[in-house]
């Protein structure tokens, strides 16, 4: 159990004295768990016993108050001596207001990829409109001509093969949106390959740069695999 404190211990933990605070032990004030799933009881022991052993301890820590508030701490033990008995002196640095700023910076890293994920996706949807139209043009005009070619099946075929090939097409532009506008919270990792996810990144592309008259050629006979999320690598 702890045997004295300053006041800004008091404070930090939302105990009201001294003799309320030797009452405790550091899994007291200590959620059940850490971060990291292990039991808070026993990895304070561990600590505790590593400290008394080597002279000296410093680890982060998740402390909580008495009311359950949580309180992110770097924790330093030290072992000292008085009186020929051994004790372990705690210095406890909150660490609650670096934690949440580091939190909102991640927010506001997170916000900024979103919008810049909208601003491309835009763009590239533009492009891909007039990309879609192209092969709904072709199902159009072959649909009209379809009832006409019925005595010639050789010529009907022909545009039923038009028509297959024109869905494909517009099925892999559709997909290929969907995946790139996914928000990549969840991630998946696999071995991918990366001719495969080239040959998507041109599908995305493609109309982009045909409207702004900028040549493109994929160059990638490799058959390498990659470990990789997809749809990141697809998004850069």
């Amino acid at each position: 159990r702890f045997t004295s404190c300053n006041r800004a211990a008091l404070k930090l933990f939302g105990v009201n004295s001294m003799k309320a605070f030797q009452t405790l032990g550091p899994w007291s004030v200590s959620p059940d768990l850490q971060p990291d799933g292990s039991s808070s009881a026993d990895k304070a022991a561990l600590m505790i016993s590593h400290a008394m052993e080597t002279g000296s301890s410093s680890f982060s820590w998740l402390h909580q108050s008495i009311s359950g508030a949580p309180i992110p701490a770097e924790v330093l033990l030290s072992r000292i001596k008085l009186e020929n008995s051994s004790y372990l002196q705690a210095t406890v640095r909150d660490m609650s207001a670096q934690v949440k700023a580091e939190k909102e910076k991640e927010e506001m890293r997170a916000q900024m990829i979103r919008s810049s994920k909208l601003a491309s996706l835009g763009e590239i949807s533009a492009g891909i409109a007039h990309e879609i139209n192209n092969p709904l043009a072709i199902i159009t005009g072959s649909v009209g001509l379809l009832s006409k070619l019925i005595s010639d099946p050789e010529k009907l075929a022909a545009k039923i093969n038009a028509i297959e090939k024109s869905c494909e097409r517009i099925a892999k532009i559709v997909t290929g949106l969907r995946k790139f506008s996914r928000t990549g919270e969840v991630k998946s990792y696999e071995y991918k390959s990366l001719q495969e996810i080239s040959r998507e990144v041109m599908n995305l592309t493609e109309a982009k740069s045909k409207r702004d008259d900028i040549p493109v050629t994929l160059d990638c006979s490799t058959e390498a695999l990659i470990y990789c999320d997809e749809i990141e690598i697809e998004q850069v």
